[in-house]
């Protein structure tokens, strides 16, 4: 059987994997492949690096000294562990108050799939703005995770490793019936899991509730209906207006939190629905009564005890009330006044702003909100997480190490120390050039109040903008107190502009007297005249140095008019930043028009940059033709070029030469909410979402302020040659490379503009395609393809060690060496979508391509492919065509494979016939007790390394036998 199968051949037959690696090219998925090269190769390149903020706090640690965001989600294991999210990581707390980091990196976005959770990027919706991502525990230890804004659920076994269950990204809820990590979930929120190993995932966007059984079929079990319903309705006939509670009782009931309604619903196991809590109408009553007579407002998280009691947020009532067995309401933490409230009863407790609850299996209650409290049984509430912080550490510590919240700008000072709007820290701190981070004005308290104090003991709130002026006093913007403060270089603090009134009054007289209305970016010209953003006025104002305050841009009439006109009686939307250059023309980021607009000297308004659209049409045109969506910072280098961040498709940041063109520099990288990492390649990076702060110093450096709690540096290099990402060419995943396997890197300027790919001569793949060759430690490796963004190569047989450094050259230059981790084996199957996820490149045995039109059956064989097996016997030769007759390399590491759970006969593993070295066949026979009648999950094993689980599939029919 085994021999007739290798000489039909079945490789030949079935879509070589070649053509899944030239797909990287064209299609782009996944977060990695995304880095597509924008602009010239011949341009000047920037990298990206972190200068202060974007980690999450620094454990082990003491929970309750702990800065943590406030969690949306929040689950308990048996043992008593308290897990929650917080500013886009999963922490653990144990039961003797220790808190550590288990998921995340703090950066949002999607990454890492396969991989140690520490390592991945995961978006719980801490930073990037959703309400409600939840968690939920079974009971093997496994955590689940729902990633609203990344449209899909991921698990985090209890080894560590993160991987998706459901979801593809997409968020437009469809896929029933088939895997889970294909369909599309729309918006989850909140994930549960029964006994069984069920996950329900509530949809809040779409109001459903879907289920993703074990075998990773997914279904909807509630929602989707045009009515309310009523009792005894089947739960996929009724309307639910968000779902933002779920939980599981043993029996395999379901309950659900319908907000819009104010009620709480039973699905039976038949499928019908019964009320349980609330009469349909907002309000509160009932406590002491039944549950279903009681009123209820805006319900949303449940949790469940071991004896079945039903917990739930009250949302609007500030409340957690319990429903107990016998259906009686009552109250059971919340409805004072005292915030943040500890070792009182927990009915006096203030919980403005509740996001989550748990339940142990002693029936204490755990809640999520500013801080992690615990209420014990008898009814007392303790606050075991969180100082009262939310994003703050690491004063007199590295930058690198400090946590800041949302960083609204950026100025650069005399000695090259950067001064950072640490927004809602209500702080402005100062990175020096030595690395270390400081306060420099604020306390921490939001307030106006202390002028002519010290500015480090003086409160400050919400500083939205900084500016220098050339003696090194610092000009401060307090966006919501309506009001400019400055800072004195003897660090003295005093108020320069606005009374804290919100208006647009004063023109002509004092500017201490004037009313302002949200005031953000903030820019000083050569005389010392203050320029303001006045964002809700849609003006700009000037402070003279005389201290008196005039509008110079716009009408405070929101819209977009006065081209060629007084800027005074131009219409401006939502300036938001200003800059002045060395000639006094004042430059404003307009944002609500997508236009950067410059006033002359002379008051004579135009624009400058930007037509009013997101769509960019490409370097080296007019900037005023180009769309460079929403313009946020603005930042000036000596040599007269304007550099601009925006939003709006993406995020990114222009530069304008003096000749009025305009290139694209950074970003935007694969979209969403991922924020690339440190040392990639800017213009593919992405940028997260730069809040305005923009600067240049005087060595070409670029510095932005992302509100995803960072400060990003752009740093310009020599090399026209950058690697952005070295990633297995199957899963299209960051993971170690090993000898033979294939790797696509991404990167700018590695090979020519148009796709090239290699042809084999003299039975093998040579080292170098149209100029373009890679090395791994130094060893050549034969090149598959190559273009500008985009090569794929294979990893030398003799490379060695546990990481190996890559470089790209290019028409006699060279990349700097981009480092990857090397392990024995690191294998990953090929997907039929490119992905290495979702339905396995798989042929038959009646050499059909493996789908749910053509499925294999039990018991009958089936080839896979994939690639990073390894050392093999015979040692491969790189780039070597094998032959297409045996005896042909196998890998020197015992290769297994199980197909739904269940271990199957591998008859063969070793080179594919007629295929370049390093894509491996393997030929199973699926067991004849899989699931029938639908996709299995199958995953490889070579050595101690495996594939995903859960990750790829293949489709089953009923047993069939051999054939």
């Amino acid at each position: 059987m085994f021999c007739r199968l290798l000489a039909e051949p079945l490789v030949e037959r079935a879509p070589s994997p070649r053509r899944w690696l030239k797909l990287a090219d064209g299609l782009v998925t996944g977060v990695l492949t995304g880095f597509l090269l924008v602009g010239s190769a011949s341009a000047q390149q920037y990298v990206l690096s972190t200068l202060a903020g974007g980690v999450p706090p620094p454990t082990p640690a003491i929970a309750t000294s702990a800065s943590i965001y406030p969690p949306s989600g929040i689950a308990v294991d048996s043992s008593g562990n308290v897990f929650f999210n917080s500013g886009e990581c999963v922490f653990r707390l144990d039961p003797s108050g220790n808190l550590t980091r288990v998921a995340g990196n703090s950066r949002s976005g999607f990454s890492g799939d396969g991989g140690p959770a520490l390592s991945a990027q995961i978006t719980v919706g801490s930073v990037g703005g959703s309400t409600s991502s939840g968690l939920a525990i079974d009971g093997s230890g496994n955590l689940y995770t729902a990633e609203l804004e990344n449209y899909r659920v991921r698990k985090i076994s209890a080894n560590g490793i993160i991987a998706t269950i459901a979801g593809n990204g997409v968020p437009q809820p469809n896929g029933d019936g088939g895997p889970a990590v294909n369909a599309s979930i729309g918006f989850p929120s909140i994930v549960a899991v029964d006994g069984a190993g069920n996950v329900f995932i509530a949809d809040q966007g779409y109001g459903l509730v879907r289920k993703v059984s074990t075998n990773g079929i997914i279904t909807t079990v509630a929602g989707g209906g045009s009515s309310a319903g009523t009792d005894g309705a089947q739960a996929t006939s009724i309307n639910i207006l968000e779902t933002m509670g779920v939980a599981v009782d043993s029996s395999g009931n379901l309950f659900l939190s319908d907000n819009g309604h104010n009620r709480i619903l039973k699905v039976t196991a038949s499928g019908t629905i019964v009320t349980v809590a609330g009469t349909g109408t907002a309000g509160f009553s009932g406590d002491g009564g039944p549950a279903t007579a009681a009123q209820i407002a805006a319900p949303t998280r449940l949790a469940l005890d071991a004896a079945g009691n039903l917990y739930f947020v009250d949302s609007r009532n500030f409340r957690v009330r319990r429903i107990s067995t016998g259906g009686t309401i009552a109250t059971v933490a919340g409805g004072g006044t005292t915030f943040p409230a500890d070792s009182i009863p927990a009915t006096q407790a203030g919980l403005p702003d509740l996001k989550a609850i748990a339940v142990d299996s002693q029936a204490n209650l755990y809640l999520a909100a500013q801080w992690i409290q615990k209420v014990t049984t008898d009814g007392v509430i303790h606050v075991i997480a969180g100082n009262g912080t939310y994003n703050f550490s690491g004063n007199g510590g590295p930058a690198t190490a400090a946590q800041l919240w949302e960083p609204g700008d950026v100025a650069i000072d005399a000695t090259g120390g950067i001064l950072i709007a640490d927004t809602w820290n209500n702080m402005v701190r100062r990175a020096g050039p030595n690395g270390t981070i400081n306060a420099v004005a604020g306390n921490g308290i939001c307030s106006s109040s202390g002028d002519g104090g010290v500015a480090i003991q003086t409160p400050l709130c919400s500083p939205g903008g900084v500016a220098l002026d050339s003696s090194g006093n610092l000009f401060v913007s307090e966006t919501p107190n309506n009001r400019i403060r400055k800072v004195s270089s003897a660090g003295t603090i005093t108020t320069v502009a606005g009374s804290g009134a919100q208006g647009s009054s004063g023109d002509g007289g004092t500017a201490t007297s004037a009313s302002l209305n949200y005031p953000v970016g903030v820019a000083i010209d050569g005389s010392g005249n203050l320029f303001i953003a006045d964002y809700g006025n849609n003006r700009v104002r000037k402070v003279s140095n005389g201290g008196v305050i005039t509008t110079v841009a716009g009408t405070g009439v929101q819209g977009f008019s006065g081209d060629g006109g007084q800027a005074t009686a131009a219409q401006l939307a939502f300036p938001i930043t200003v800059a002045v250059d060395a000639a006094g023309d004042l430059l404003i980021a307009d944002a609500a028009n997508s236009r950067v607009r410059k006033v002359t000297p002379n008051g004579v308004i135009s624009t400058f940059a930007g037509n009013g659209t997101n769509v960019y049409p490409g370097d080296g045109v007019p900037a005023v033709n180009a769309g460079i969506g929403q313009p946020q910072g603005l930042a000036l280098d000596t040599s007269g070029n304007v550099f601009i961040s925006a939003v709006g498709n993406g995020a990114a940041v222009f530069r304008v030469a003096s000749s009025g063109t305009i290139m694209k520099i950074a970003g935007p990288g694969p979209g969403g909410l991922t924020v690339s990492g440190d040392g990639v390649p800017a213009s593919t990076a992405s940028l997260g979402l730069p809040a305005g702060g923009l600067r240049v110093d005087s060595s070409g450096r670029i510095y932005l302020a992302d509100e995803y709690n960072s400060v990003r540096i752009l740093t310009p290099v020599n090399q026209s040659i950058l690697i952005g990402a070295v990633v297995d060419a199957a899963s299209q995943r960051a993971i170690p490379l090993s000898p033979g396997k294939i790797v696509v890197i991404y990167g700018t300027g590695m090979g020519p503009a148009q796709l090239v790919t290699n042809q084999p001569q003299g039975g093998a793949y040579s080292t170098q395609a149209a100029g373009t060759a890679v090395s791994f430690n130094g060893i050549p490796g034969p090149v598959l393809y190559t273009s500008a963004t985009q090569v794929a190569a294979i990893v030398p047989y003799g490379i060695t060690g546990d990481t190996a450094q890559v470089t790209v050259s290019y028409q006699g230059a060279t990349s700097a060496a981009f480092t990857v981790p090397v392990a024995p084996a690191a294998p990953s199957l090929f997907s039929t979508n490119g992905t290495g996820a979702g339905q396995a490149a798989a042929v038959n045995a009646d050499n059909s391509l493996n789908s749910a039109a053509h499925p294999v059956p039990a018991g009958s064989y089936l080839s896979l492919y994939a690639t990073g097996e390894g050392q093999t016997t015979p040692a491969g030769q790189d780039g070597k065509v094998a032959a297409t007759s045996l005896p042909l390399p196998a890998p020197q590491l015992p290769v297994t494979v199980t197909v739904d759970g269940q271990p199957a006969t591998v008859l063969y593993a070793g080179a594919a016939p007629g295929e370049v070295a390093g894509l491996m066949q393997v030929v199973v026979q699926i067991p004849s007790n899989v699931t029938p009648g639908g996709y299995v999950p199958v995953v490889l094993q070579v050595g101690q390394a495996a594939t995903v689980a859960g990750a790829s599939w293949i489709a089953v029919s009923g047993a069939g036998g051999s054939n």
